[in-house]
Order: C-alpha cells, then sequence, then structure tokens
C-alpha cells in the first residue's frame, strides 16, 4: 500500500511502510531508497505516494473492432490481471497499450478509481523505462493517465509477467 498524498506523514508511517520495526532515521538506505533520494537533502515531503511495493502485470489481450480498436495488451476488459491494483489514486481499473486507425504506433492508458482530480501525477516503472503520466478526470469520476505511444513493448507478450512500481509524483 502507499503512503498517503496528502496531509501529516510520519516516520512511523515510512516504517510501515517498509515493514521495518525499530528506530529508523531519514539517512538510512531503505529509507532513502523509498523516497527516490540516494544522496543530498531529504524530507518527509519526499515520501508522499511512495511505495514500497511491486505491482505484477500478467499481460493479457483483448481484440475488439467495435471500439476502433485493434488490439489491447496489458490489463483490459477482464483480460490480463495486476496484483496488487491499488496506487496513490485509486484502483487500477486499466493499464495497457493498445493500438487503433488513430494510434497505429500505439498508446498506453492507466486509469484508476479516484477521484484524485486533474493534474495529478504518477511515475510508472519496468525494468529500465519510467514515464510521468498526468492523470485527467473521464467517466464521471475515473482518473485516466495517457502517454502518446506505447512504452513498455507489451504488444505479443500475451501471458508474460512484468513487475513494475507506481508513485505519485
Amino acid at each position: 500500500m502507499a503512503l498517503q498524498s496528502s496531509g501529516p506523514i510520519s516516520m512511523a508511517n515510512i516504517r510501515s511502510e517498509l515493514k521495518l520495526s525499530g528506530s529508523i532515521g531519514l539517512n538510512s538506505n531503505a529509507v532513502r531508497t523509498l523516497g527516490g533520494k540516494s544522496s543530498g537533502k531529504i524530507s518527509l515531503a519526499d515520501f508522499y505516494g511512495k511505495s514500497n511495493s511491486t505491482n505484477v502485470l500478467t499481460v493479457g489481450i483483448d481484440h475488439n473492432p467495435n471500439y476502433r480498436v485493434i488490439d489491447s495488451y496489458g490489463f483490459f476488459n477482464g483480460k490480463g490481471s495486476i496484483s496488487p491494483s491499488g496506487t496513490p489514486y485509486g484502483s487500477i481499473i486499466q493499464m495497457d497499450e493498445f493500438y487503433s486507425a488513430a494510434y497505429p504506433n500505439g498508446q498506453f492508458i492507466l486509469m484508476t478509481s479516484g477521484t484524485a482530480g486533474n493534474n495529478k501525477k504518477l511515475r510508472i516503472t519496468s525494468g529500465n523505462v519510467s514515464i510521468v503520466v498526468t492523470g485527467v478526470v473521464e467517466f464521471n469520476s475515473d482518473v485516466t493517465f495517457r502517454y502518446t505511444s506505447p512504452v513498455f513493448g507489451l504488444k505479443n507478450k500475451v501471458g508474460v509477467t512484468v513487475p513494475f512500481t507506481i508513485t505519485a509524483v
């Protein structure tokens, strides 16, 4: 579970996220790694939305020409799976790369169930690829994060498991 994205944050919250006991300090390796600060100045504000867990996507494929989508690779419409599915802005409803007449080179989409509002940002990292996506509220309250090209190479990897992390920026 990710740390909260706003409000008070404490070392106890960080210790709990890291599943540690006893005293910890901002300069310990595990704490700095979670905060994304290997060196230099670090503060509690660096920990908003951070998560110590790794998500796993098992790639599925959805082919539905009725929506002008040629193929969708990832977790969408009951195909594929994600565990755990939580983000700082709600649970993942959809995470895929899709290809259509409008996007022949693909588009990456992450949709969450939160009411986080416009312009919230998430960093998604898998392997050597790390992107920052900005959310917009669509479909009443769902938050959609889009990236204009495929980035994780999910196409034709049906059944493959892909580890990734999601943190608030």
